[in-house]
């Protein structure tokens, strides 16, 4: 009977899958600068027209400079502004730019925080956590350069407290970590990471993880549209997504700077993710998927596992030969640096949308529901 069962739903996701990728599974084919401009609304007239050209003008100090010309092309600009600043960010951006674009793009949206109150309140209270963030601070953390862990610990403490529903759970070390590293600020990167929390991190570690089950269904459909004979290889192989999915999702990518204190591939990754929230994951996920596809079919289970577990601690991410090269280093570039410098570009080609990753939850939650139904009947 349970052959049966998963031969009925085997072939409702072909039939499914086939679908989808006779929709999605293509190129764009827009140039980079009309993909900017995709999703406009006419708010007032001057402005979105203004809003629609920002893409032309070349130099981002002049488009910082239009937001200066009055309150409304402000308000209606700001974030188109810093969104293609953001997009257009060479490689070798010095950090404090990076971290200044960050916050311009984040800005109205981080939460009042209480700093002051909670670190005192963090000096005082138990949250029953503190041997965790103890553990996981000092197994992750502890060595690398510039970060002081006894701050992410004690910053950690301060959240369980703000964020009595959630505390805390494993990848939260890794995610505030980066924020101090990269903000080189206590108080704005609490800040951040409190939006980040709220706005993605919350709904995905609530309820013991339970959000990861659709995440892992919509990655793996993602493959099946996208990279078909990949998944095809990846099933042969009896590979499951959660095998090596889940620590880039619940750190988004931020586990590799233990291996590395500067990644040029992790601060592109976080410029996606910022803008574009979960659906950049899933696109960075394929994205690596697609440029590592042809090694990826040659290898068996086991290879597979240890060849994407180390990916966070390879070239692509440790810069190693990537710096030397970009420092005039003798010797053609690394494959590495191509695949870098591609990425944001690529990565916006794939036609994976909103919509797409809405249609993909809701498929899940259908496709849950039909087994529970043919389960009891």
């Amino acid at each position: 009977y349970m052959g049966d069962v998963v031969k009925l739903l085997e072939r409702h996701q072909h039939v499914r899958d086939a679908e989808l990728r006779s929709l999605y599974a293509r190129r764009t084919g827009r140039k980079d600068k009309r993909l900017l401009l995709s999703g406009l609304k006419p708010d007032d007239g001057v402005v979105w027209a203004v809003k629609k050209s920002l893409a032309y003008i070349d130099s981002n100090r002049e488009r910082v400079n239009a937001l200066a010309v009055s309150k409304a092309w402000n308000v209606g600009l700001h974030r188109k502004v810093y969104k293609i600043a953001l997009l257009t960010l060479p490689l070798q951006t010095p950090i404090d730019k990076r971290r200044c674009i960050w916050l311009a793009y984040l800005g109205r949206s981080l939460p009042d925080v209480d700093f002051a109150k909670l670190r005192a309140a963090a000096a005082s209270e138990k949250t029953g956590y503190e041997e965790l963030i103890e553990m996981d601070v000092d197994r992750a953390l502890d060595t690398i350069p510039d970060l002081d862990s006894r701050v992410v610990k004690e910053m950690l403490q301060m959240y369980s407290l703000h964020n009595k529903n959630l505390s805390y759970c494993q990848g939260m070390n890794y995610v505030l970590g980066y924020l101090v590293i990269a903000l080189k600020d206590e108080q704005l990167a609490f800040r951040v990471f409190v939006h980040l929390m709220d706005t993605y991190l919350f709904y995905l570690v609530r309820d013991d993880f339970a959000q990861m089950k659709t995440f892992y269904y919509t990655i793996d459909r993602l493959v099946v549209i996208f990279l078909p004979d990949l998944a095809a290889h990846f099933k042969a192989e009896h590979l499951d997504t959660s095998c090596y999915a889940t620590s880039w999702i619940v750190t988004i990518f931020t586990y590799c700077f233990q291996h590395t204190p500067k990644s040029y591939f992790l601060e592109q990754i976080w410029d996606l993710f910022l803008l574009y929230g979960w659906r950049a994951v899933f696109q960075v996920i394929l994205y690596i998927l697609t440029v590592n596809k042809e090694h990826l079919l040659t290898l068996k289970f086991e290879e597979l596992l240890k060849f994407l577990a180390d990916i966070p601690r390879s070239e692509l991410f440790t810069n190693r030969t990537v710096e030397f090269s970009l420092n005039g280093g003798e010797g053609d570039p690394p494959r590495e640096l191509q695949i870098i410098q591609q990425m944001k570009r690529e990565v916006r080609r794939m036609n994976i949308s909103e919509e797409l990753v809405k249609i993909l939850a809701s498929d899940y939650e259908r496709t849950h529901e039909m087994v529970e139904r043919l389960m009891k009947s």
